[in-house]
């Protein structure tokens, strides 16, 4: 598994741009710095630009118009970050279309094949995740087979074990139940504590977001507010304009008197 490191690493846009059409920029100058070690919530309504950044963060798309970088700036030691690492990962929202091997066991194999490990360590990497994901009865089964949460569990058992610095999930919830949703929640936070692991998560729902260590609300491609989870809940009552529905148990909730 990951070992510790003295450094924490930083992923970066700077006066990134981006369009489908030449006449409208979907993002526009965006700035955005984003840390290892942290969850990370990106939240905005469909259309605001927030799957074309994933895209942007995923290579599959080229910016017109700035970079997207990732760099380590020095931390106290003892923080815990993954190390030879790719960059970045991302899980997009449907998961059949992310899983090729035909199964559990091989799909976590392919994602190492490009660093040409001794079998020894592969294997080791792989029954390591299995275990870790609650994936070893699976492991002979074909992925088409799991369930969806099962399925995202795969991809992101895969992802880690590509040791990656940040993990960005782009609308995973949106097929999910709400329970598997609390369970994909909980192994995203001990990911982020155990290993450093930089969570990002895209939703257009705020509730999704309750975890967080900070919200970015992105809209119009640009960033509208970034703050706490209170301070955007709060911040979101008052800004219609955001087009983010805030949640009844928050609409509800009584004021706090002084």
């Amino acid at each position: 598994m990951p070992m510790t490191t003295e450094n924490r690493n930083i992923l970066y846009c700077h006066d990134l741009s981006f369009s489908y059409q030449k006449s409208t920029h979907l993002i526009r100058n965006l700035e955005l710095t984003i840390y290892s070690g942290k969850f990370t919530g990106v939240v905005g309504p469909n259309g605001s630009g927030k799957s074309t950044l994933a895209k942007l963060f995923a290579g599959m798309l080229k910016p017109h118009l700035g970079t997207i970088s990732s760099h380590q700036i020095e931390m106290p030691p003892g923080d815990l970050l993954l190390t030879n690492a790719s960059p970045i990962a991302v899980i997009l929202a449907d998961p059949e279309n992310q899983l090729i091997a035909p199964t559990v066991r091989d799909e976590l194999a392919f994602s190492l094949q490009v660093y040409q490990l001794d079998p020894k360590t592969l294997n080791a990497r792989v029954e390591a995740a299995l275990d870790r994901f609650h994936l070893t009865k699976y492991q002979d089964i074909h992925p088409f087979f799991l369930s969806v949460g099962e399925q995202f569990r795969l991809l992101i058992a895969a992802a880690l074990v590509r040791t990656p610095h940040f993990l960005i999930l782009d609308e995973v919830f949106s097929m999910l139940d709400t329970y598997t949703r609390l369970e994909i929640t909980d192994i995203l936070l001990s990911l982020k504590e155990d290993f450093g692991l930089g969570v990002v998560l895209i939703t257009h729902r705020l509730e999704d977001l309750l975890s967080a260590d900070t919200i970015i609300v992105f809209c119009d491609g640009m960033v509208a507010a970034q703050g706490s989870v209170d301070e955007i809940f709060a911040a979101a009552s008052v800004n219609p304009n955001w087009g983010i529905e805030v949640p009844a148990f928050i609409q509800l909730r009584p004021p706090i008197l002084e």
